[in-house]
């Protein structure tokens, strides 16, 4: 029998789904551009008078988008994230869809998921 193929000494398919919840995914986890509209995030343009969006203060530098390293123009759309740092809407989002579900600065959860069923991992490494 082949390694990795159930039978003696091998591991089952049970086995390796608890590893893999263990040590988490190969890449970032992302999220889709549904759950970045429903999670509330602060949308406005970028006004010169307020280095950022009218009624929001912002954190970090506010004369750039941290993503694209661009400066921001008069009336950009921006989106600031639960952990007040803002962004060109469209970076964030690619950002977020595309490379990882976390702030580019302070690394903050960005859309955080309902709770989902926790697996007891102690029940599925047991031996038996």
């Amino acid at each position: 029998m082949a390694a990795g193929t159930d039978g003696e000494g091998g591991s089952n398919y049970d086995e390796l789904w608890a590893l893999a919840n263990l040590i988490g995914p190969a890449r970032p986890i992302t999220t889709t551009q549904e759950a970045i509209n429903n999670a509330g995030f602060v949308v406005g343009r970028f006004e010169q008078e307020y280095q950022g969006m009218r009624n929001i203060t912002t954190l970090g530098d506010n004369s750039k988008c941290l993503v694209c390293m661009s400066e921001y123009e008069e009336g950009e759309d921006m989106r600031a994230l639960k952990c007040k740092h803002g962004f060109h809407l469209e970076c964030i989002d690619k950002w977020l869809t595309t490379g990882a579900n976390k702030c580019p600065v302070c690394r903050a959860a960005a859309v955080v998921a309902e709770p989902s069923t926790a697996v007891d991992l102690g029940s599925v490494l047991a031996p038996e």
